[in-house]
Formats: C-alpha cells, sequence, structure tokens
C-alpha cells in the first residue's frame, strides 16, 4: 500500500468514528424531542412546501438568465526530466579544460520556482531511473537522490527500469520517502493483476486540471535481474503489462487514459519506454505506444536516453501527439508549455543560470561529504578510458563495439580470480549496460571507479560449456550492423559482451537469429551464428585457442548475470557455482588499478604497467580508444 492509500485510509476510519459517536449522541435526543416534533410537523412541512416551491421558481429563472460560460483554460507548464540516473552533482569541461558545474537539481528547483514567480501554473515531472547510475546513487541506495528530489519539488514521476536494481524493499523505502507519486499503469502484482502504484494523479491548477499517467517499460523484467521480482520458491511476484504481448501494454496505458480523460483537460503520459531499436523491435517503445492508443496529449519520455525536442506522433485516431525526451543525466531540462488553446510547444534547455540556495548548498555538502570519504587519489591514468567515441563524445558505443575501458574492467576481474584469489578463470564477460562513466587523464579515486561500476554487482565463477559461451556471446551480437538514426550512431545493446582472457569475430552480414521468450530470455539460435572464431586465451602456451563447444570452462563476471539471469541470460542459472560473492565489482576493479606499476608515488595505469603485462601474447591495448583487438566485427554496412 502506498504512502497516498494509506493517507486515504486512516482519513477514511477517522471520518467513520467521528460519525458513529455523534450518532450515538444524537439517538439520546431524538427519544425526548419526539412527542415535540411530532406535534410541529404539520405546520412545518405545510410552510416549508410552500417556500420551496416558490425558491425552486426563482433559482430556475435565475440560471436561466445568468448560466456562467465554461472556465477559461489556464497556460500551463511542466519542467521534465528523465534518465537522471543519480547524477546531482554535475561537472561539465569548457573548452580550455576548465570544469564548472553542469545542470544540477537545483537548477531545476530554481525554474520551477522561476515560473511561479511570473504567476505561471507549473508542474515538475520525471520520466524515470532516479535513484541508480553514479556513486551518488549507489552510496545509501537512492536515499540522497530522493531527498534532493523532494526539496526541488518534484509533483510526480515514474517507475523507470533501474529504480528496481537494489531490490524490491528498497524500491517501496524510496516511494514511501519520497513527497510525490510514483506513478505506473504497467507495474502490476502478479497474485491479483492489480496495480502496485496509483497509475495517475489528477493536479488542478487554477481550475485547469491536467491528468499526469506513469508508465514503466516491460523490459523491466530483463534488463533487472529477474530474481528480484521472484520469491524464494523462484515465483514470479511481479510483473509488468506487456511483457509478453504489446497488446497488453496499449490496453493498460488506454484504461489509464480512460479513467482520468473525462475528469481532467490535458492527459500528460510521464513513459519510461524510449524508443530505441530494441523497444521498438518488440513494439513496446513510446511510439507504438502512442499509435495504438488515443486520449494522451503529450508523452515525455524516458529509458532509451534520447534527445527528441519535439517529434510529432501519430496516435490510433490520426491526431498527432508530442513525444519529447531530454536525453539522460541532466543534460537539459525538458520544458513544455500547453497554451489555452491546446497547442504544444516544447523547449530543452542544456544551461541554467539560477540554482535553488538552499538545495545547491545541500548538493555541495553531500559532494564535499562523499569526497572526503572517496575522492583520495588512489593511481593515475596515463590515457583516457572510453565509453564513447574518441571524436564525438556525445556518442556512446560502449555497447556497441570493444572500447579500451571495455577491456579494463573484466581485466581486472580477470586478474582478480587467477592471481589475487588463486583460482582458475578461463575468461571474463562484462555487458556493455554494466559500464556507466569513463575515465579521464590524471589523478582518479575511488570515487572515479565507483562512477564506472555503480551497481555493487558480486563478481562469481560459474562452469560453461563452451557452446555456451558462445551463446552467450551471440545473444549480446544481435543489434551489431543496425544504425540508430537519431542519435546517428550503432543501435546499442546493454548485453553487448566485453571480454577478458577470450576474443572473438562478429560477421554483421549474418543476420540475426536469436530466439527469445516473453521476458526477452535467450532460447536458441534460429539459423547460422554471426559471432565465430571464439578463442579463449592458454596461460600455458601464451596463444588464443579455438573454443570446444563440449568444453567446460570457468567463466568469470557479475552474479546480476551468470546468476541471477541478467541480460537474457537466464538459461546459465542451473550451471554449477565455482564460487560466488568474490567481492563487489567496484572493489575488484580498485584492487587492480591500485596494482599497476607505481611511477612515483602511485600506480601509473598504463599498458606496459598492467599487472597482466607479464602474460605473453596476452591482447591489451589501453592507450587504443578502441581496444586491443579482443572483438572484431567484420562485414560490417549499417543499415540506416
Amino acid at each position: 500500500m502506498n504512502q497516498k492509500i494509506k493517507l486515504r485510509v486512516i482519513a477514511l476510519a477517522a471520518a467513520l468514528l467521528v460519525a458513529g459517536v455523534l450518532a450515538a449522541c444524537g439517538r439520546k435526543a431524538d427519544t425526548a424531542a419526539q412527542t415535540t416534533a411530532a406535534q410541529t410537523t404539520a405546520e412545518q412541512n405545510t410552510a416549508a412546501q410552500t417556500t420551496a416551491a416558490q425558491t425552486a421558481v426563482a433559482e430556475t429563472k435565475v440560471a436561466e438568465q445568468t448560466q456562467e460560460a465554461p472556465a477559461q483554460k489556464q497556460e500551463i507548464h511542466i519542467v521534465y526530466t528523465n534518465d537522471i540516473h543519480s547524477y546531482i552533482y554535475n561537472e561539465t569541461t569548457d573548452k580550455d579544460k576548465n570544469k564548472k558545474p553542469g545542470l544540477r537539481l537545483s537548477n531545476v528547483a530554481a525554474m520551477k520556482q522561476d515560473l511561479k514567480k511570473e504567476g505561471k501554473n507549473v508542474l515538475l515531472l520525471d520520466a524515470g531511473d532516479e535513484i541508480q547510475g553514479n556513486i551518488y546513487g549507489a552510496r545509501d541506495k537512492g536515499q540522497t537522490v530522493i531527498r534532493l528530489m523532494n526539496m526541488a519539488g518534484y509533483d510526480a514521476a515514474t517507475l523507470g527500469n533501474h529504480e528496481f536494481d537494489y531490490d524490491i524493499e528498497t524500491l517501496f523505502d524510496r516511494v514511501a520517502e519520497a513527497d510525490y507519486p510514483f506513478l505506473s499503469c504497467t507495474f502490476r502484482s502478479v497474485k491479483d493483476n492489480e496495480l502496485v502504484m496509483d497509475s495517475s494523479e489528477i493536479f488542478d491548477l487554477n481550475g485547469t486540471k491536467v491528468a499526469v499517467i506513469g508508465i514503466t517499460t516491460p523490459e523491466t523484467l530483463s534488463s533487472t535481474a529477474p530474481t528480484k521480482f521472484k520469491d524464494a520458491d523462484g515465483n514470479f511476484l511481479y510483473t509488468f503489462s506487456g511483457a509478453e504481448d504489446p497488446e497488453e501494454l496499449y490496453a493498460a496505458v488506454q484504461t489509464a487514459v480512460d479513467e482520468v480523460k473525462d475528469k481532467a483537460d490535458y492527459v500528460i503520459a510521464i513513459a519510461h519506454l524510449g524508443i530505441d531499436h530494441a523497444s521498438e523491435g518488440k513494439k513496446v517503445d513510446s511510439r507504438n505506444v502512442i499509435a495504438n492508443t488515443e486520449g494522451i496529449d503529450a508523452v515525455i519520455d524516458g529509458h532509451s536516453h534520447t534527445v527528441v525536442l519535439k517529434e510529432m506522433v501519430k496516435n490510433k485516431k490520426g491526431e498527432e501527439i508530442v513525444l519529447t525526451q531530454t536525453g539522460a543525466y541532466l543534460a537539459n531540462i525538458g520544458h513544455m508549455t500547453i497554451r489555452p488553446d491546446g497547442t504544444i510547444d516544447t523547449e530543452l534547455i542544456p544551461e541554467y543560470a539560477s540554482a535553488e540556495p538552499k538545495l545547491q548548498a545541500e548538493e555541495d555538502t553531500v559532494h564535499d561529504k562523499l569526497y572526503a570519504e572517496l575522492g583520495q587519489k588512489i593511481a593515475h591514468m596515463a590515457s583516457k578510458q572510453y565509453v564513447t567515441q574518441a571524436d564525438s563524445p556525445a556518442t556512446r558505443i560502449i555497447r556497441a563495439m570493444e572500447t579500451n575501458l571495455g577491456d579494463m574492467v573484466p581485466d581486472a576481474f580477470y586478474w582478480y580470480i587467477n592471481e589475487t584469489a588463486g583460482m582458475h578463470c578461463d575468461a571474463v564477460i562484462q555487458n556493455g549496460g554494466g559500464i556507466r562513466a569513463e575515465l579521464e587523464t590524471g589523478d582518479i579515486s575511488y570515487l572515479d571507479a565507483k562512477n564506472v561500476c555503480p551497481f555493487d554487482n558480486q563478481i562469481c565463477l560459474i562452469e560453461v560449456t563452451g557452446q555456451q559461451l558462445i551463446d552467450i556471446l551471440e545473444n549480446g551480437a544481435k543489434e551489431i550492423g543496425k544504425w540508430d538514426e537519431l542519435n546517428a550512431a550503432p543501435a546499442e545493446n546493454g548485453s553487448f559482451m566485453h571480454v577478458a582472457g577470450m576474443k572473438y569475430t562478429i560477421d554483421a552480414a549474418v543476420p540475426s537469429g536469436i530466439v527469445s521468450d516473453a521476458n526477452d530470455q535467450f532460447q536458441s539460435v534460429d539459423g547460422a551464428y554471426r559471432v565465430k572464431d571464439v578463442q579463449i586465451y592458454n596461460r600455458e602456451t601464451a596463444s588464443y585457442e579455438p573454443v570446444d563447444p563440449q568444453r567446460t570452462y570457468a567463466l568469470g563476471g557479475i552474479n546480476y548475470m551468470l546468476r541471477n539471469g541478467g541480460s537474457g541470460l537466464g538459461f546459465l542459472r542451473e550451471n554449477k557455482v565455482i564460487v560466488d560473492y568474490l567481492g563487489p565489482d567496484v572493489e575488484l576493479f580498485v584492487e587492480y588499478l591500485k596494482n599497476f606499476e607505481k611511477e612515483g608515488e602511485y600506480p601509473e595505469v598504463c599498458t606496459k604497467n598492467s599487472p597482466l603485462a607479464d602474460w605473453k601474447n596476452y591482447l591489451m591495448d589501453y592507450e587504443n580508444p578502441l581496444g586491443a583487438g579482443r572483438i572484431s566485427q567484420i562485414n560490417l554496412n549499417y543499415e540506416k
């Protein structure tokens, strides 16, 4: 039961209690008054009937003469964000490489307040993925993020898939701590198919009513470890409308709209759905939802981290509906204006001069405290480690191709298991979606490493067959060769696999034949494999050798994938576990960095200084933004 429902129940119980007390008192008075009332009733009725008749006639005449015209609709302003991912303390670098504050929640709060000071009717909304993404969220599982968003004055938010990354109980705690409602018309209890959260909220802005509905992507079941939605016996406790059939998603959204459309002047959806290739292929993206529903006036979207100023998408009735998204990480603040005639304008604001002073001070306090704890230098980075394209910082490629950071992170786990833990590990995999931030050239701290690995995933080691290893790579390669026109970049897939102790080739000329179940879990490959020439590094022979599909290998990685079915790898769930809980990913990553050879007081992180540098013929090149050549992509002719 969410906080709003609890308050309603308490208020209702109090009202019933008061009514009961008054009724008990009234019964005693009634007995004494019955005789007197009987004596005067006839006289009173006669007088009352005459007066009532006269009054009714008079009121009817007045109503006919002075019938009020409908109230004029007010201009509405909506300030919006999406995919904040706990980036509550942003810094940017100018052309002279000087750091300066980027957009923060204090800027968002100031914008809302400035509009209100101008007499505007304002709502502040968020389209999901608030509490997870970097150290500011991971440190206390989003508690600080919610506190600062309360201070910013958010009016409503929807649940993003990453709101579930910690666990369900933590999610419910964060929802209870929020001063604003979390809305979702798709998050359901399996037991009774009832909604877990309210689907909508209606706001009365000086007589103009705006209904806000929340939509959570059904991809949450696959992008978050499925075990988080199950009980101890493995039974699903929660699900999402559309997880098995997109029509179910459309129906859930339409139901939510129908419940409010006659009670409000406008219906605005805050939708964590996205417009990326994967979502669009399953028809659970925001465009498909608009096309299969009616009654929504605008969709504020999230999930795909796309910058969409204003896209017009036709709904089920052929009406053009506004779709907008700010990107991610507070790159922009969205501002929507709904004019009295119903026209809608949008703008995306990358800079905002003013900041709400109390919130800004609190942001600085949070940062300073965290930096004091975790900001001490641990090493020096000789060259930048990339998540994005080297010559295009706005283009993220970590989910589509090899990068030097994509090599370094699994190398850390590979080294730790083999050298520090003293166990045998043949190879390590790391999904591109799990590497969240770059490492700049220069001094780096624990805090920097934590931003790279913010999820607190545990590292484990399991047994897999060579065929299963090939299937893992094939599942991650399904989007290779596709082009994301909106972002002018290769199509992303969070399950794209970076590797250590291994190399492989992807033939983009071979169509992906991945067969997945309704929860996006890998089942099989229909047709030829596009992953080829998979080879495992053999330290004894100092060479890479072809993988044997029948042989058993020791595979390391995060338990999100290897134990809990994340990234579509549920087929590994019954595999033999060699060791679980070797340690949190960030701790192993930091340990690796600390073990590079020192040049002076601190380790100098470069290829020649790596703890793996003595492993003869091992592929490693941390100076190359595109890595050491562990992942080859051939016949790459992007479908544009």
